[in-house]
């Protein structure tokens, strides 16, 4: 990771700490650069990602209506 990467790599961590939005996974501790990579500790989501919880789902047609609102919300929260 080059030095430029690496500085805009660690102001997306700062403003992602800045988020507090229920519809936003937070970082939770510290994050790292470790082999050139970026590491976050990231909040517990119980019920996986959004893939993984439309996967888990029966009809997930059904459950989209209540999926796309929240969607809207947290970007909604996330706009300068």
């Amino acid at each position: 990771m080059s030095p430029a990467e690496k500085k805009v790599a660690l102001k997306e961590v700062r403003v992602m700490n800045q988020f507090r939005s229920k519809f936003v996974v937070r970082c939770e501790g510290e994050s790292f650069i470790e082999d050139d990579m970026l590491n976050l500790i990231l909040e517990y989501c119980d019920a996986g990602d959004v893939k993984q919880y439309l996967a888990k789902q029966k009809r997930p047609l059904k459950v989209c209506p209540f999926i796309f609102p929240q969607a809207a919300c947290s970007v909604l929260d996330v706009r300068p």
